[in-house]
């Protein structure tokens, strides 16, 4: 009878530490632990961001050297400023004018951009249908002015191997004809 007890005493003891043994720390054997420069590059790699195309300019001067082509455009449109002048490398120049009136506080409907790029693709990033999109000549290139109910709030054409755009808060077709008549 003391032998069945001490078989089931030791019985027990092998099937508790084998238990133990396969339920315990593994103290390291064939656990893989992060090392620092992964611990690293996995947070780097949350916090990767797309960087930013534009390089901010001073003036129309340092953007036109940037890209490595002209940009004429108006020294000044009624009511608004130049804010800010950027360029994206050799392909893109953007001029954008902000109300004069409240320049500080100007929202994205209160903002003028001209575009010039290297090609004859679309680069006004504008996707929004319009109502009304109209073909007219002014200063013998080919505009499509597009809006809603008789105003403009996008042009577009080409001329020479560049495209143009001028994006505006619903403006008169007059407004941005007289702005139009100043680029090149």
């Amino acid at each position: 009878m003391r032998a069945k007890k001490v078989i089931a005493i030791v019985a027990c003891m092998v099937m508790v530490l084998s238990l133990a043994a396969c339920g315990g720390n593994n103290s390291g054997k064939n656990e893989v632990k992060p090392n620092a420069s992964s611990e690293t590059t996995a947070s780097v790699e949350e916090n990767v961001q797309i960087p930013n195309p534009w390089t901010e300019c001073s003036d129309i001067k340092e953007a036109e050297e940037n890209a490595g082509f002209s940009f004429g455009i108006p020294e000044e449109i009624e009511g608004y400023k130049i804010a800010w002048v950027q360029n994206m490398d050799k392909e893109l120049i953007e001029v954008i004018y902000e109300k004069a009136d409240d320049a500080e506080e100007s929202e994205e409907d209160d903002t003028i951009h001209l575009r010039k790029g290297v090609g004859t693709e679309d680069i006004s990033g504008d996707y929004n249908d319009y109502a009304e999109s109209n073909q007219v000549t002014i200063a013998s290139y080919n505009v499509t002015m597009q809006g809603n109910n008789g105003s403009v709030s996008l042009a577009t054409w080409t001329d020479g191997g560049f495209s143009y755009v001028v994006s505006a808060p619903e403006m008169s077709a007059e407004s941005v004809t007289t702005i139009i008549q100043q680029m090149n």
